[in-house]
């Protein structure tokens, strides 16, 4: 492939967390030659907006405006990189960038999510302890959130909870220790592969997926689009 084919979009927003180091991810993978390893050209940076610890009583977010407005910002760049026929690759910042990402293939069409965390991040707003998007990335992105978030430019689900996989969530784990709820079965979701299909991690080998729930037949089936999964998986295990 040519250089030309991939393009680095950095989206350095620690809005949906906090400014903890999230935000130096592109220069760091750059400083370490990602663009003439990949190889890839630079694309547009787009700027953090300002941060704010105050959160919204009315939505639950902290930063729900701006998170809105750097979601569409980040949308409408993929775009115009879509249509010179590239292939972007997005550098965050923390997992709000989720959101403008996946508006960005909506408005395109209709995409499945592979969602690999170690969190679901599937809280409501007003169910997060926080307030931080960082907890509702996978919720909002699937249309179980509030529409501030949730229904940019009307186009709510971004991603049908069909078509999303949940890959390698730990909650059970960092719940013991206070990092994370479990997925509630009431939630909206069913955490044994209802209407998004979920796939856990061995308790006594975090990092061991379990692709063992789901056949290769069943995700391809659910998430158009998805390819090669099973090429995927060797790659990991390995």
């Amino acid at each position: 492939m040519t250089a030309s084919v991939y393009v680095i979009i950095d989206a350095p927003s620690p809005l949906g967390l906090w400014e903890s180091g999230v935000e130096r991810l592109p220069e760091a993978l750059k400083a370490y030659d990602l663009l003439g390893r990949l190889p890839a050209r630079q694309g547009a940076r787009l700027a953090p907006l300002k941060y704010s610890k105050d959160r919204d009583s009315e939505t639950g977010f902290l930063n729900g405006p701006s998170i809105a407005a750097y979601s569409s910002q980040l949308a409408a760049t993929l775009g115009a990189e879509w249509d010179k026929g590239a292939t972007p690759i997005i550098l965050g910042g923390d997992c709000s960038i989720l959101i403008g990402a996946t508006l960005g293939l909506k408005s395109r069409g209709r995409y499945g999510l592979f969602f690999m965390d170690g969190h679901t991040d599937y809280y409501g707003p007003h169910e997060s302890p926080t307030g931080e998007v960082a907890d509702m990335d996978l919720a909002i992105v699937t249309g179980a959130s509030h529409e501030l978030l949730s229904d940019i430019n009307g186009f709510s689900p971004y991603i049908e909870p069909r078509d999303a996989v949940l890959f390698g969530f730990r909650d059970e784990v960092l719940a013991a220790i206070g990092h994370q709820e479990p997925l509630k079965e009431d939630g909206g979701v069913d955490p044994v592969g209802g209407q998004l299909i979920t796939i856990g991690v061995d308790v006594a080998h975090p990092l061991r997926a379990q692709f063992i729930l789901y056949r290769h037949e069943e995700i391809e089936e659910r998430i158009p689009g998805i390819g090669n999964i099973g090429d995927f998986k060797a790659r990991l295990l390995d």
